[in-house]
């Protein structure tokens, strides 16, 4: 099953309600982790956001995922696809060996 990366950039700036919907988003994340789910999650070292690597079969699926965030209301996100190790060979590969 494919990986995506979800970067949260904070768009607000740091105050109680903020670090709440922080620590209740890390605690969904967390939760996640323990089903598969979410592969890793984590807070930038400058506070300035955070990012989460899901396991999903879509963006879609990676979108609604990302609405239920409590984190959400207060950032930026973007969503990108991880190619596997095996998947970036057979792109790169020469055309004669894939």
């Amino acid at each position: 099953m494919p990986l995506f990366l979800v970067r949260c950039q904070l768009e607000v700036q740091g105050s109680p309600e903020v670090f709440e919907a922080f620590v209740k988003t890390c605690d969904l994340c967390s939760g996640l982790q323990s089903s598969g789910k979410v592969k890793s999650f984590g807070a930038f070292a400058d506070m300035s956001g955070g990012a989460v690597i899901v396991e999903a079969e879509s963006e879609e699926e990676v979108r609604r995922f990302v609405e239920t965030m409590p984190i959400k209301p207060f950032v930026r996100t973007e969503i990108k696809r991880l190619l596997s190790p095996q998947e970036l060979k057979s792109i790169t590969a020469p055309s004669g060996t894939r």
